[in-house]
């Protein structure tokens, strides 16, 4: 009975690990915000991780969840041109995780700035629109005094740099 029901689960693409892959280290996440919360409290919405160790293991919650993604996308036959999509945010994230070891960059500017490269890919005409809001996240991070102004274009310029490889290999088009 339980080969049978093997096959059946590898028969059917995963069907059911898919979620289950996609929904665990979103659960993670998750324990880990919630142990945050109980951890500092609520007094900071942002959830401030000025900690590196607490960055650190957020940001690797967060590849885990977008590799699991990737894997459970590729393996379910996902359009091409929207699993590059799901890679390049994947190594944003990743490159970003790996900075963070060494030195703080900043993650509003890098999602700010993502959003603007997935809006420039699927809705070119609306772009513009949300390349109004990076200058307005630079500058809330400014005078919150949670970045300075290198870690902002560090962490613009890492999406930014890791679009125009996509991009020139052909990978990822505009539309």
């Amino acid at each position: 009975m339980s080969i049978i029901l093997l096959l059946n689960f590898r028969i059917s693409k995963f069907y059911f690990a898919g979620p289950i892959l996609i929904m665990f280290p979103l659960i993670l996440f998750l324990i880990f915000l919630i142990f945050q919360i109980k951890k500092t409290g609520i007094n900071d919405i942002d959830f401030d991780l000025s900690n590196i160790h607490d960055r650190i293991i957020s940001s690797l919650i967060v590849t885990l969840w977008l590799l699991s993604s990737d894997i459970v996308l590729y393996i379910y036959g996902i359009d091409k041109e929207l699993l590059h999509i799901l890679y390049l945010l994947t190594l944003i994230i990743l490159f970003a995780t790996l900075i963070t070891f060494f030195w703080k960059i900043s993650f509003h500017a890098i999602m700010i700035t993502t959003l603007f490269v997935i809006t420039l890919i699927f809705y070119k005409e609306y772009s513009i629109v949300v390349a109004l809001l990076i200058p307005i996240v630079w500058f809330s991070r400014l005078v919150l005094r949670k970045h300075n102004i290198y870690q902002l274009i560090g962490g613009s310029l890492l999406v930014l740099v890791l679009f125009a490889i996509f991009y020139n290999f052909g990978l990822i088009m505009i539309k």
